[in-house]
């Protein structure tokens, strides 16, 4: 009888697909310095299941910042601190050390997702991307979201 109700159950779901998830980019509120680097603030929502973290691409122009030659040159988040699954807004400490996360001052976001190991020159421009981990046959990859907004870096 389990087995019947279990075939029933396959057979007549049809809520599957075969095409990747795109995940929704964040949308990027503001950056400042901190004095451990800067800090990004962005809206974001990304409940999946599968949820990676986030991509920064840095790059001399909007265009080069939103649209990098190679997707795997960016700069991933060093451990995810907290999932961004609620519509608000979060934060994303960049610094040029590894370690813990800096303590948050007044006025900061507290909602810190995780920490990006890097330094960022002032005037560079910043984009983000959604990651999702993607399992194919043969092995898997990341499924990346469309790109953020840009800020220039102060």
């Amino acid at each position: 009888m389990r087995f019947l109700v279990i075939s029933l159950f396959f057979i007549s779901c049809s809520n599957y697909t075969t095409t990747k998830l795109k995940p929704v980019p964040p949308i990027l509120i503001s950056i400042k310095q901190i004095p451990t680097g800067h800090l990004l603030t962005m809206r974001a929502s990304n409940p999946e299941i599968f949820f990676a973290g986030y991509r920064m691409f840095v790059g001399t122009s909007e265009n080069s910042a939103r649209n990098p030659n190679d997707l795997n040159t960016g700069i991933d988040c060093s451990g995810i601190n907290l999932l961004p699954n609620l519509p608000i807004e979060y934060s994303i400490e960049i610094s040029p050390t590894a370690g813990a996360l800096a303590p948050v001052q007044a006025g900061d976001n507290p909602n810190r997702v995780c920490k990006m190991v890097t330094s960022l020159s002032s005037g560079s421009y910043i984009s983000l991307r959604a990651l999702l981990l993607s399992f194919q046959v043969g092995g898997g990859s990341f499924s990346f979201s469309a790109p953020s907004n840009v800020l220039i870096v102060p």
